[in-house]
């Protein structure tokens, strides 16, 4: 570091260092301080006169006033200010000069602004002080470069502006929190959310919210302070889409909040505060609720229109056998005897009664068949498993396509009429897809009884499976009925093309609806 310079009121530099005044008998090893002190400082130190005039300099200014040190000797200190704070600081050195103050700092950085002398502008923080030397009075300048506080600071301030504008922009309640549960920051939607008319009103801490509100489970149990939200996101717990049930003290006022939480933590891992968002969902609640009945009283209504279509269906199948087909039996009976005492008569007379005898059997078997399809008899005498078997028995029999029950489990399977009802005609309808559409040569049938909540149907087949354009067609293959059958017992369907060919259709159907058994 250099000595420091100093110019004589007369213009004359003067090497070496001066005494300030009334310092005449001091040693020269107190002066070797003072010099030293000038020369290692870590800001920049600027002695000008009344004139503005730079007199002396340490090193320290040099650098960062980007010159070398004669470069700033005897130039005008204002030349080394920006214009706007130019004014500002002559008036200070006229306040000086009068006495009537006898220090200064400066370090609002919008104005304390310094060029450097390529003409860059920098912010600066200034410490100004009356000094006399060698009986002159002089003025001193500390200055310190505070462009890294500024633009940190500038990044905070960014920083802090984006999350208020974000926070401005999210209708959901936000809240973050400190480590001890202290509100930092908090939106609109906050505010709104807990129905305060404004920020001013809303508590900041979570010992001052839980005097407002209660905070409740879905089933209304009153919670702890340890297990709400910011509680459990303090303690390192994330989730999201939880509900609680909101309630305002002093006003009764219940809402249910969907949350979602978790912890802020240090670049070390350490938990440092946290992030809570609430959504008011009162109204789409009530909404799922209102659904929830609608669906059930549709479930109620299908199975109402099924019920009594099968009962309509159970009723004609009732009369075909007892009426129709008693005499359609007793029909051919006498067609029969006709035939034999028609043979000693003539020959076309015999085979006219005997196309009169095959045309009554053709008849009880086609009455027969509408009556299974109606209702088969073997359902309610012995069961879905035998009516399964039988369905198959028939159908392998039409068409010559091989057919395979299987069933799992059902030692104890409990089923209502209705579910059995259901499985049949999922089946039912099945067998006359695959009959109709699917060009197959075997079909198997797996009933999966085993598990106690839920009976599956699985009906798979290999033929030349069902075309994804074809699932789009509700309408088409008997879907839209297995469908609506399936709605009535709460039960779900799928339509899905084979691995390699063929189509498969699964129908699980719950045992008991939403608790209750299903209807019997």
């Amino acid at each position: 570091m250099g000595e420091v310079r100093n110019r004589s009121p007369d213009g004359g530099a003067q090497d070496g260092p001066t005494q300030p005044d009334g310092a005449a008998g001091s040693a020269p090893a107190d002066q070797g301080y003072r010099q030293a002190f000038f020369d290692e400082a870590a800001d920049a130190i600027l002695l000008f006169n009344a004139s503005w005039d730079v007199v002396s300099a340490n090193s320290a200014a040099a650098r960062m006033f980007g010159c070398d040190e004669a470069q700033l000797l005897g130039t005008n200190a204002l030349r080394w200010i920006a214009g706007r704070n130019r004014a500002r600081h002559v008036a200070d050195a006229s306040a000086f000069t009068d006495g009537s103050i006898g220090s200064l700092i400066r370090g609002r950085m919008d104005e304390a602004s310094a060029l450097r002398l390529d003409g860059s502008e920098f912010p600066v923080e200034v410490t100004k002080s009356k000094v006399v030397l060698n009986g002159e009075a002089l003025y001193a300048a500390t200055v310190r470069d505070i462009s890294e506080r500024r633009k940190a600071l500038d990044t905070l301030i960014d920083s802090e502006a984006k999350l208020a504008a974000a926070l401005a922009n999210i209708r959901d309640a936000v809240c973050i929190s400190g480590a001890q549960g202290c509100s930092l920051e908090f939106n609109d939607g906050f505010v709104r959310f807990h129905r305060f008319k404004s920020r001013r009103d809303c508590p900041t801490t979570l010992a001052d919210m839980s005097q407002i509100f209660d905070v409740m489970a879905p089933d209304g149990a009153t919670l702890q302070l340890e297990q709400r939200p910011m509680y459990r996101a303090l303690r390192g717990e994330e989730a999201s889409a939880v509900d609680f049930m909101v309630r305002r003290k002093d006003t009764g006022e219940t809402w249910i909040g969907s949350y979602s939480f978790g912890p802020i933590r240090d670049g070390a891992g350490a938990i440092v505060g946290s992030v809570i968002t609430g959504r008011d969902v009162t109204a789409e609640r009530d909404m799922l609720a209102e659904l929830k009945t609608s669906r059930v009283e549709l479930r109620r209504l299908i199975a109402s229109q099924h019920s009594a279509a099968e009962n309509e269906r159970k009723r004609i199948a009732r009369e075909l056998h007892d009426d129709l087909q008693q005499t359609l039996a007793a029909l051919r009976l006498n067609v029969a005897a006709v035939e034999q005492q028609a043979r000693a008569l003539s020959k076309d007379a015999s085979e006219a009664a005997a196309q009169a005898l095959a045309l009554s059997e053709s008849a009880i078997l086609s009455t027969r068949l509408i009556i299974s399809g109606l209702r088969p008899q073997i359902l309610d005498d012995l069961g879905l498993l035998d009516a399964l078997a039988s369905a198959l028995a028939d159908f392998s029999e039409r068409n010559g396509i091989k057919s395979d029950l299987e069933v799992v489990g059902g030692a104890d399977a409990v089923m209502s009429s209705e579910l059995a009802t259901c499985l049949y005609r999922i089946t039912q309808e099945s067998l006359q897809n695959i009959e109709k559409h699917a060009r197959a040569s075997l079909v198997q049938v797996n009933l999966d009884l085993s598990d106690p909540q839920q009976v599956t149907l699985r009906i798979h087949d290999d033929g030349v499976g069902i075309r994804a354009a074809d699932l789009l067609k509700h309408q088409s293959f008997g879907v839209l009925g297995m469908e609506e059958r399936l709605v009535a017992v709460a039960g779900t369907l799928k339509v899905m093309p084979g691995a390699v060919s063929g189509t498969t259709v699964e129908a699980v159907v719950p045992l008991s609806v939403d608790g209750v058994a299903a209807p019997a």
